[in-house]
């Protein structure tokens, strides 16, 4: 029995290490693109489809390239080129027109969508529609440190997965804080293995006003041979948890509005 509970807590070791090494596969990528086509005289609807294909086309290599580059800063060329024969596949879930119109003789369409990599189990595409009015929100740490970074690396990750769209401060329409707290588990009979747990707060505020607009909790827990990665690891988690429960909460909060 201590051997069977030994090796389940050793899968969920190194579960937790393939998860320190990029973004978690199953959260979509939001980005905007664009598509061009030459101007059909038959009609301006083939034209307008064809340039829609070519925008859809343009967001799913401009998300897989976005997902490959930032596993390529922490992988080395192996585990990269790995990467990239198991992610080169996506799929448009969702897409919102932003602009269109002809020009100079092309038709063209710009888009924001939401891409994931073809074939993943998900909760499907209205499992992470924007909130009502498609806020740009920006995320920050409440106080320095790794914990609160990491807290707030898988906030960003909770909430864009859930759709809203995330920005680097400048222009943001909401800005979330959050904070971390992280603290050690009894290891009794572990074997080695160090068992941490992390509460993460977020709240979101007006960026104008500075009127709160949503707010709440997580927590999350994690394993690892080494204490600080099981602890940074339980911060992150607690982050994407706190970001899926505030994107759901900003749902009802600016529904309300």
């Amino acid at each position: 029995m201590r051997a069977l509970a030994l090796a389940v807590l050793l899968a969920a070791a190194l579960e937790g290490c393939h998860s320190l090494q990029g973004p978690r596969p199953n959260i979509p990528v939001v980005v905007e693109a664009e598509g061009w086509a030459p101007a059909d005289p038959a009609g301006v609807e083939r034209s307008r489809q064809k340039a829609l294909a070519e925008a859809k086309r343009a967001a799913v290599e401009k998300a897989m390239g976005a997902k490959l580059s930032a596993v390529t800063r922490l992988n080395n060329s192996s585990e990269v080129e790995q990467l990239i024969v198991t992610r080169a596949s996506g799929v448009v879930a969702k897409y919102k027109i932003l602009s269109e119109g002809e020009v100079s003789g092309l038709y063209g369409v710009t888009i924001k969508a939401w891409v994931k990599s073809r074939g993943e189990d998900d909760d499907g595409p209205e499992a992470f529609l924007p909130p009502p009015g498609d806020p740009r929100v920006s995320v920050k740490a409440a106080a320095e440190g790794d914990y609160a970074k990491r807290s707030m690396d898988g906030l960003w990750q909770g909430l864009s997965g859930r759709g809203v769209t995330m920005v680097d401060g400048a222009g943001a329409d909401l800005v979330v804080t959050v904070d971390a707290e992280v603290k050690e588990l009894d290891n009794a009979g572990l074997e080695g293995l160090r068992s941490w747990r992390a509460r993460a707060w977020a709240v979101a505020r007006d960026a104008k006003t500075g009127a709160v607009v949503s707010q709440t909790s997580s927590e999350a827990s994690a394993v690892d041979l080494v204490a600080s990665s099981a602890a940074g690891l339980a911060a992150e988690r607690a982050g994407v948890a706190a970001g899926q429960s505030l994107a759901k909460n900003l749902d009802e909060s600016l529904q309300s509005r």
